[in-house]
Order: structure tokens, then sequence, then C-alpha cells
């Protein structure tokens, strides 16, 4: 089925994502070739996984020595709190299961973020635009970076780690000022989340500070 004309326009949020998904990706595509990687294999990794974090984990590792296995394992943590994403956005996707199963390729921190609306629900149609924008910005960043990204010697200098916290803390900032459950589940998984990150394996801080915010919306 064709989806309606402007069903895939993005608005303000979701291009101002797609612009730092592009930065974002070209550096995770220099960074990949400086891991050892070719450039299809860098774009083939973030056509296949398009999981962004746990791509970084897995270069890192690499880059650190590790091997294969150990890089995977990294990564692979990394990306599990992506099921508790998939599990909060399930309800408001498609019960179509062709289109849920594309939809489920979409599923991030970005996509579920931009969807959500205020009551906890999840809009369709703006995390399907979403989710699609993001993708080609990750897929096309890669390809610069992994392409053209030679003459850059360190790109993280241009400080891309703060910018999508940056952008997260916008979009939550009106539901935490107007909601004290949110303010609570936020607060309780940013410190779980800082206090484990210094003695814990890559990934198990997301997944444990997830689950204490949600024990302390329980109590």
């Amino acid at each position: 089925m064709a989806l309606p004309p402007g069903y895939l326009r993005a608005d303000g949020v979701i291009t101002a994502f797609a612009l730092a998904v592009i930065v974002f990706g070209a550096t995770f595509g220099v960074l990949a070739r400086a891991a050892g990687l070719t450039a299809p294999e860098a774009i083939f990794m973030s056509v296949l996984v398009f999981a962004g974090a746990s791509q970084f984990a897995v270069i890192g590792a690499i880059s650190a020595g590790a091997g294969t296995w150990v890089a995977l394992v990294a990564g692979a943590l990394l990306n599990l709190r992506l099921f508790a994403l998939a599990l909060a956005v399930a309800p408001g996707l498609s019960k179509n299961g062709w289109a849920r199963a594309v939809q489920s390729y979409l599923v991030t921190d970005e996509t579920a973020a931009v969807a959500a609306r205020p009551d906890g629900s999840v809009d369709e149609k703006r995390f399907v635009t979403a989710g699609v924008w993001v993708a080609g910005a990750w897929i096309v960043g890669t390809t610069i970076g992994a392409l053209g990204g030679s003459a850059v010697s360190d790109p993280l200098v241009w400080g891309l780690d703060a910018a999508f916290p940056g952008g997260f803390l916008a979009l939550l900032a009106p539901r935490l000022l107007k909601d004290r459950v949110a303010r609570k589940v936020a607060l309780v998984g940013a410190v779980t989340c800082l206090a484990l990150t210094p003695f814990v394996p890559l990934g198990i801080a997301p997944l444990v500070a997830a689950l204490a915010a949600f024990l302390a919306v329980k109590k």
C-alpha cells in the first residue's frame, strides 16, 4: 500500500535529529576505517545493524585490540536496551505483520523519543517518519565518513558526544517540568546509570538503570 502524500514529511525536530545523525554517522565511518574496516564493510554494518551506540562500541573494542567476538558481545549488550524500547512502542505500531516487521527496524532511541505522546502512547506516523529520516541520515553519514573521512584526524574533537544527550534533554524538558513521575524516572535512571558506568561492562548500566527506574515507579 502506498503511503499518503506527505506521510514522510519531516518537521523541525526530526530534521534536526537527521542532520545531527549525518555528522554522527560520518564520525562512525571515519573511526570504522581507522579500526581496519573497509568502506563497504562500514556502510554494510550501518545498513544491517542501524544502531549507532552499539556500532561505536564494536569499533571501540576492535580499536582497543579486543577479539571479534568480544567486540560483538559488547555491542549486543548495549543494544539490549532496544528490547525495552520495542516493548514501549509496540502498541502504537501497525497490526499488519509485514509492516510491523519493517517498523521494528526503525526502533531507536531517537524514533521512540520523537514519536512519544504526552500520555505515553506512540504516534505511528511520526515514528515511521523519524525512523526513515534517521536511518537514511545514518547510512548517508557513514558513507561520507567511510569514503572521504581520511582527511579528518580525530572526529571526536567535534564534541558530538554531547549533541545527542542535549537533543534528548530538549525533548524531555517539557515532560519533566509537568510530570512528577517522569522526573522521578529520569532522576533514578540517570543517577543509577552514572554510578554504575565506571564499574560494569559496556551496556549493562543502561539496563540496570531502566530496571531501577521501573521499580521506583512501581513503589
